[in-house]
């Protein structure tokens, strides 16, 4: 393990570090782990391509996927179901949200990255996105968020618990085929409405495939790709909630369900042209993915009885796993 400059706060020393290193790693595939890791490897493409392999999409297609305005329309015109969206930039265009997208609704930036910013995090509340119910809520909530960028996005609200949220997450090769791929729900993320994934369990979704298919060639989109949606169950559509371009905790439900992602990104950007060797067949076997976030002083205990993978925390927090299995079975 080394320790280099951090992307976000010191990305021109990164790149200088990558660069000293280049005799020593040449050829070594980057793989983004968040959003700034993505800027940065962008920002700074032209110097370090030569000497890395950089898993990231086209410059043109990162930019349709970070601006979350831009993603939805490419995905309307792909005819991909997305939620009613709309961009604000001043206060004046809060009175056009109840008629554009309706109440309640979701308030989140138009690319994650402004809101994480050095200062604008406490400005914002510590939130990625937040529910309001009402003009008036709206109106309190903007004059907090806009002090940091006065454009935010506002979208349809679309009920229901966190079941709902479905992912398909996998690798997509230029012709907007994914080499590797597997679905999921989440079961439990933290925060409950807008939050990471703490538990996620993996489930055959094949409705999500196709057109996710026709979003990644919209996009022009190659790499590694997590796409977020949340059914509605009011006219039984899952509409498209966001795309991560980077590395993202779940993918360990890739190697549970023998889809080996990262083998798969690996072989593919060292140019390996058997693209069947990715195309095995899924375990029948679920698979469920916590987060050590959950409860960072436990270790997890894997056991597969009766066809999942059951995963607890029992050595400092017993109560916690025994918790997380019956919210499981109950399910």
């Amino acid at each position: 393990m080394r320790r280099a400059p951090d992307s976000q706060e010191q990305p021109e020393e990164l790149r200088d570090y990558l660069l000293r290193s280049a005799d020593e790693l040449r050829g070594a595939v980057v793989f983004p782990t968040r959003d700034f890791d993505l800027l940065f490897l962008d920002h700074f493409r032209a110097d370090l391509s030569p000497c890395y392999r950089l898993c990231i999409p086209s410059h043109e297609c990162l930019g349709r996927v970070l601006d979350k305005q831009k993603l939805m329309a490419v995905a309307k015109e792909a005819g991909v179901s997305v939620p009613r969206t709309m961009k604000v930039s001043s206060g004046q265009d809060l009175l056009r949200v109840a008629c554009e997208v309706s109440f309640p609704c979701v308030v989140k930036p138009v690319s994650s990255s402004q809101w994480r910013t050095p200062g604008s995090w406490t400005r914002v509340g510590g939130r990625t996105a937040f529910l309001v119910r009402d003009l008036l809520e709206l109106q309190e909530e903007y004059q907090r968020v806009s002090s940091v960028l006065p454009d935010v996005l506002i979208q349809e609200w679309i009920p229901g618990p966190t079941g709902q949220i479905a992912v398909l997450g996998g690798y997509v090769d230029e012709g907007g085929e994914p080499l590797t791929f597997f679905t999921a729900y989440k079961v439990l993320q933290s925060s409950d409405d807008f939050g990471t994934g703490c538990i996620v369990r993996s489930e055959e979704i094949p409705e999500l495939l196709e057109p996710t298919i026709r979003l990644w060639r919209a996009l022009e989109y190659q790499g590694m790709a997590e796409v977020e949606y949340k059914y509605d169950s009011r006219n039984g559509e899952h509409k498209l909630i966001e795309i991560n371009a980077r590395h993202w905790d779940q993918h360990h439900l890739g190697s549970a369900r023998w889809l080996g992602k990262r083998t798969a990104l690996w072989y593919a950007y060292r140019g390996r042209s058997d693209k069947q060797w990715f195309k095995m067949p899924l375990s029948s076997e679920a698979a469920i993915f916590m987060s050590l976030a959950v409860e960072a002083e436990g270790r997890p205990q894997i056991d597969s009885t009766e066809g999942i993978i059951r995963v607890a925390y029992i050595e400092q927090h017993p109560a916690t796993g025994i918790a997380v299995l019956e919210r499981i079975e109950n399910r």
